[in-house]
C-alpha cells in the first residue's frame, strides 16, 4: 500500500490524503462494491463510518442521490427541493438504520443540519 500511494502521489498528482482514500477505492472495488469513487470513500469515513452505515447501503443511497432530479412544473421549471424529498424517502425506506445513521447518510450527500431538519422523514 505504500508504494501504491507513493506512485499516486509522484505520478498521480495527488496529495496523500486522496491516495489513501483512492487505495481505500480500490479495496472496497475488490471487496465487490461497485462504481467506488474517492469523493465517496472520503464521505463514507467522514460522516458514515463512525455510525457503521452499511457500504451497500450508502453506495446504494448515493448512487440513486446522484440519479434523481428535481420535478418539473407544468411550464417545465424545477420544483425546488423536490428531489431532496425523494432522497429523504428513499434515505427513510432503508431497513434496519438507525435515526443516526439515516442523519450520517443525508450529511454524506452534503447538506446542511438546517436542510436535514426540515425535509428528513425519521
Amino acid at each position: 500500500a505504500i508504494e501504491m500511494r507513493n506512485v499516486l502521489v509522484s505520478l498521480g498528482g495527488m496529495t496523500s490524503e486522496e491516495a489513501d482514500w483512492q487505495i481505500e477505492a480500490y479495496d472496497w472495488e475488490k471487496q465487490g462494491y461497485k462504481d467506488v469513487t474517492i469523493a465517496a470513500v472520503r464521505e463514507y469515513n467522514e460522516h458514515c463510518a463512525a455510525t457503521r452505515v452499511p457500504k451497500d447501503v450508502y453506495l446504494r443511497i448515493r448512487s440513486f442521490a446522484n440519479n434523481t432530479e428535481n420535478d418539473k412544473n407544468s411550464k417545465g421549471e424545477p420544483i425546488a427541493y423536490s428531489a431532496v424529498k425523494k432522497i429523504m424517502a428513499e434515505i427513510n425506506a432503508q431497513p434496519g438504520l438507525s435515526t443516526g445513521q439515516k442523519t450520517a447518510i443525508a450529511k454524506s450527500l452534503g447538506w446542511s443540519d438546517k436542510t436535514i431538519r426540515k425535509y428528513k422523514l425519521w
